[in-house]
């Protein structure tokens, strides 16, 4: 039988199938918004020895643009051996008091 013809016979199991899936899209979308997301774009030359990271976080109280971009930075000069050093930075603070975009210019150094 063709899927219509039996949502039109039982319209109430039908009402069921239609909550059930709303039900478990408002919970994944729950999920998602509170989870947050941390993203960093790939490191990319911005001058001699000096590379730019742009971070941002949404919908994330406890995240931080600044700390994402930062762990970014010192991943990409660990595989190099060195260690990342803070060149500049600036930021986007939301109405809400929450770092939630970074630009991080920095540069690799050989640790002493």
């Amino acid at each position: 039988m063709p899927l219509l013809y039996r949502i039109m016979m039982r319209p109430a199991t039908a009402w069921r199938v239609v909550i059930g899936a709303v039900s478990r899209s408002s919970v994944f979308a729950l999920v998602v918004l509170l989870a947050g997301c941390e993203v960093s774009s790939p490191v990319v030359p911005a001058g001699k020895d000096i590379y730019l990271v742009s971070s941002h976080v949404g919908a994330c109280i406890s995240c931080s643009a600044a700390v994402q971009g930062l762990k970014t930075a010192n991943a990409f000069c660990a595989k190099q051996g060195k260690t990342a050093v803070i060149r500049n930075t600036s930021g986007y603070t939301n109405p809400f008091g929450y770092d939630n975009s970074n630009q991080l210019y920095f540069s690799c150094v050989s640790p002493h």
